[in-house]
Formats: structure tokens, sequence, C-alpha cells
């Protein structure tokens, strides 16, 4: 069966219902539930909030937009986008996992996320946006290989409402200076952003340790 796209773009599918409160706080109840059970917790509040509602918001149908999670290292964006990949059952990937398999056919599959039945593209995790070495040199030619992958990423939100969840350690001006005007631009249509500001955790409770 041809599939045709136009109907799949974003602009011509309905707006998504905004959920009831007592609906949405009961789901939040049962994700923070599930979040327990994995060990990770509300040392971020803000942070763990955010996620916390974002999944509750996608699994009720409401969550049209992807996530861009900004902040410095150590203030749990990775552990909460490993436990957002986990309950919705979305792959997980690094920048750099991407850049491993550039040039193949798992490159593409990995971007484009296809649906097995349907070969729309899917929901994907992005960490670690801009550790990745830019520019990536591939059989002597260089490439910004993670700005193709935004690009398409957003054709993919555009054509079939495929969103992605991004975690980075970058701000929007370095993510603007990375990746240029047009990839900064589409941020702002296909994407929730939030900033977090804090002390590495990591540093905070190894020096407490012997």
């Amino acid at each position: 069966m041809k599939i045709d796209l136009d109907k799949l773009r974003i602009d011509a599918l309905p707006e998504p219902r905004e959920p009831n409160p007592a609906e949405l706080q009961s789901e939040c109840s049962q994700i923070r539930k599930i979040m327990r059970q994995t060990g990770y917790t509300d040392a971020f509040p803000e942070l763990y909030t955010d996620i916390v509602t974002y999944i509750a918001r996608y699994r009720l149908g409401c969550q049209r937009r992807g996530l861009l999670l900004m902040g410095g290292t150590g203030c749990g964006k990775s552990e909460g986008l490993l436990r957002l990949a986990g309950i919705l059952k979305i792959e997980y990937v690094t920048a750099s996992d991407i850049l491993a398999v550039f040039g193949t056919a798992e490159y593409y599959r990995m971007v484009r996320q296809p649906d097995f039945f349907s070969g729309i593209p899917a929901a994907l995790v992005i960490d670690e946006l801009g550790a990745e070495p830019r520019p990536y040199v591939h059989y002597g030619t260089r490439h910004n290989v993670m700005a193709d992958v935004l690009a398409m990423r957003y054709e993919c939100f555009k054509h079939g409402g495929a969103r992605t969840i991004i975690g980075t350690n970058l701000n929007l001006d370095e993510l603007h200076e990375a990746y240029g005007d047009r990839v900064e631009s589409r941020f702002w249509e296909c994407f929730q952003m939030a900033t977090y500001d804090g002390p590495d955790f990591r540093k905070a409770v190894n020096k407490c340790r012997n």
C-alpha cells in the first residue's frame, strides 16, 4: 500500500487534545512509581518533573513535539532520558553511536527509525549531542554528521510527526554555532526546550565518599 506523505504532514494532522488535570495527574503518578522502581529519583526536581510530565503526555497521546534538554554535565539528563526511552520503548542512542555507523545502512535505519509495518519514521532519543567530533572525517571528506541527522529528523517530524528527544551540554547559542542557522531555527518548531543549571551531581556525591 502506498502511503500518502502529504496526509501525514504535521500541519495536516489534528491538534493533539489537552488532557484534563485529573487524567494527567494520575498518569504522572504512575510514571513516578515506575521511575522510583528503576532508581531514578527527584534529585533534580525541575528536570524530574519535566521528564515525568513529558512521558505522561506522550502516553496519553497529547504530546506533539519532541524534547530538547540542555544543561551542564552531571545534572541528570542522561539518566532521565534512559528511563524515558525505556518507559516509552524508544531507541536510545548517543551522537557518537550515530557517527560510528555513518555511511552504512544501519545509519539510515538508526536515524529514520522506520516502523516495521508502515515504514513511517518513529521516535528516537539522541543523547550527548555536541560531544561528537566536528567535523567528522570519513574517507578523507569532512562532514557535520549531526547537522544532517537533525535535518533528517526534522523531515521525519514534518512528514509523520516522529518526535526526537535530545540531551546536550550545549546551550542554544552553542548549538547554533555547531549546526548552523537552518538547523537551530527548526528547533523552535519541533522541540519543547528546557535548560537546567546546577552543580555536577557526580562531583557532589563522590566528594563525600572516602
